[in-house]
């Protein structure tokens, strides 16, 4: 497979969504093998959880047990709490969960483009 552009050896989603805003380096080397990945249009973590969650309150997104990563990663997903129990800002070993952070991205990426989208991840 190397040399060859991605779309000789798999099928590319419509979309690709990801990385942080300093790995600008990666999403050019995957453009250059033909598999272009767009920047998240939102830094902002806070943001993009209010996207997902929203999504799944309106019944725009769905994630099936045939993503057991995401599902675990979704239910686990929390926030710091202080002394008292109440939580705090940002996500509690936010490093762990990849699966979410992607989820993140890729819903942000829709809600900012304005698609309407309903979202099926199988």
């Amino acid at each position: 497979m190397s040399g060859l552009p991605a779309s000789e050896w798999t099928r590319l989603p419509d979309v690709c969504v990801g990385g942080a805003k300093s790995e600008g380096q990666w999403r050019t080397e995957f453009a250059a093998m033909g598999w272009p990945i767009h920047q998240p249009d939102q830094p902002d973590v806070e943001i993009g959880i209010s996207r997902v969650y929203s999504s799944f309150a309106e019944d725009r997104l769905f994630v099936t047990e045939d993503c057991p990563m995401l599902l675990e990663d979704v239910q686990a997903y929390s926030r710091p709490v202080d002394d008292t129990g109440e939580p705090m800002e940002g996500i509690e070993d936010k490093d762990l969960f990849h699966s979410a952070d992607s989820l993140r991205y890729i819903v942000g990426w829709l809600e900012a483009k304005g698609t309407g989208f309903a979202a099926y991840v199988y």
